[in-house]
């Protein structure tokens, strides 16, 4: 299971208890930790500012939550005026062991058709119930066996590490973009470009170091030459965490791939690219 901050934290303060044993001081140290954190303290004081209940004190509250088996999938997109606009459905690529950190994305995912109108039928029967209006959202499943599974309703644009390229490839706009437009009261427009399949491949790190030496210029320029959008998530100097470690963030670099007939083949161009990338470390 995974123990979580009520308030988000941008993939920081999770922490993945892997057996009974760990549970006592895993929930010791999320307790410790949650006071402190300066992602709750932020959230926390924006909603004493804005006077809003928050319905529970994050800085002692905090999620449990169980792995579910399935294919990863989320959908993401703008509730506005009582309209869902759903940006479509999108694949997470986990990790092998364990499955819990996100090394890439498909869009669209590579499913069924009966996968995909599954997927989006559960996705709008959530939002509707949770009431939610004029936001964004980012509603996290699991499907297995054609069924999918609601693991997370969020009141808020999914984001990631090249996240908003990967949906401008295919939407035409980047999600900020239209969650600016909704909020000066316009009626964003979903511009579908349905001969671009797009995803986000990582270069990763997973190692107890500090990064000495990011890509040359020149090595950067080849990715551009192949077709391919990149982004540098770590800078020189950066401290990097091995699991289970609570500030493990894998992304050194993202890489955006296109294909015409498959958001796979994309990845897959995206991954063989980004792994090319020189990096030094310095184990710690």
């Amino acid at each position: 299971m995974v123990l979580k901050s009520v308030a988000s934290a941008l993939s920081h303060l999770v922490k993945l208890v892997t057996c009974d044993d760990e549970v006592d001081a895993s929930v010791a140290f999320i307790h410790s930790e949650l006071a402190e954190c300066r992602y709750v303290r932020r959230l926390s004081g924006f909603a004493r500012l804005a006077m809003l209940d928050m319905g529970c004190d994050p800085t002692k509250q905090f999620l449990v939550e169980s792995f579910a088996d399935g294919a990863a999938v989320e959908t993401d997109g703008l509730v506005t005026g009582g309209q869902i606009l759903t940006f479509g459905v999108t694949e997470q690529i986990p990790s092998s062991i364990p499955r819990f950190y996100i090394e890439g994305y498909l869009f669209p995912a590579e499913l069924q058709h009966e996968g995909v109108c599954e997927i989006q039928g559960v996705s709008d029967a959530a939002l509707k119930a949770s009431g939610l209006d004029n936001s964004g959202f980012s509603v996290e499943m699991r499907l297995q066996d054609g069924h999918a599974s609601v693991i997370e309703v969020n009141g808020r644009l999914g984001w990631d590490d090249g996240f908003g390229e990967m949906f401008e490839a295919r939407i035409g706009k980047q999600p900020s973009r239209m969650a600016l437009e909704m909020a000066l009261g316009r009626h964003p427009a979903l511009l579908h470009t349905s001969d671009c399949f797009a995803a986000v491949a990582y270069r990763n790190c997973y190692e107890d170091c500090i990064i000495e030496k990011m890509p040359a210029p020149d090595e950067m320029e080849k990715l551009q030459s192949a077709g391919l959008r990149y982004g540098m998530v770590a800078q020189e100097g950066m401290r990097f965490y091995a699991p289970p470690h609570i500030d493990v963030h894998p992304h050194v670099a993202w890489a955006l791939a296109k294909d015409k007939i498959s958001s796979r083949i994309a990845y897959d161009r995206a991954l063989q690219n980004i792994d090319r990338l020189r990096i030094s470390v310095r184990s710690v």
